[in-house]
């Protein structure tokens, strides 16, 4: 994997962790917060490795994540 700039890679990170720390300031009873804690989490597992390669293990936590972002919209679509 080819090195990418361990100043941006950390950026990224500490935007990731903040946009996380606003989010659990935020009441989990708006209809976006279920989407958007579980894609800055997603985030944040990308970013945490952005330097390496994903283990298996990481690889099925970040789809995991992104089904809860996913299942979130749908049932924002549906109107629930």
């Amino acid at each position: 994997m080819s090195e990418f700039s361990g100043d941006v890679s950390s950026a990224l990170l500490r935007r990731a962790r903040e946009i996380s720390s606003l989010l659990s300031g935020v009441a989990e009873h708006h209809p976006y917060w279920p989407a958007a804690h579980y894609l800055a989490q997603a985030l944040e597992l990308l970013f945490e490795r952005w330097n390496a390669d994903l283990a298996e293990e990481e690889l099925d936590e970040l789809l995991w994540h992104l089904d809860k972002a996913r299942d979130a919209l749908q049932r924002l679509k549906a109107g629930e």
